[in-house]
């Protein structure tokens, strides 16, 4: 039996609201697969994903995890995805060098 019919089952047999397993019933979580995809360079440094499916900025996170853990008993957080420092990120031009260490350049 699939995992999905087993948490059919259990909320008849244990009487649980369906939302505690599935989050949100206003997004697709129930069909076959949801796949959301974003293009790195549109999420700029940092972007914070909300994986309790209770935001109302959804994909986006907007903080509702503490309360869908608190009603649900879940630990869910949300998804970070930040920019990855580079050592061209960390690059200082000659020109301020030369400003900050100006005895190091003659």
């Amino acid at each position: 039996m699939s995992e999905i019919k087993w948490c059919f089952l259990w909320d008849i047999l244990c009487q649980r609201p369906s939302h505690q397993i599935y989050g949100n019933p206003s997004h697709p979580e129930r069909q076959p697969q949801v796949v959301r995809a974003f293009n790195m360079e549109d999420l700029g440094d940092k972007a914070v994903h909300c994986r309790c499916w209770t935001s109302k900025k959804f994909p986006f996170c907007d903080g509702s995890h503490p309360k869908h853990n608190e009603e649900t008993g879940n630990n869910v957080g949300p998804l970070i995805i930040k920019k990855k420092e580079t050592s061209m990120d960390a690059f200082v031009p000659t020109d301020q060098l030369v400003r900050m260490l100006p005895g190091c350049f003659k």
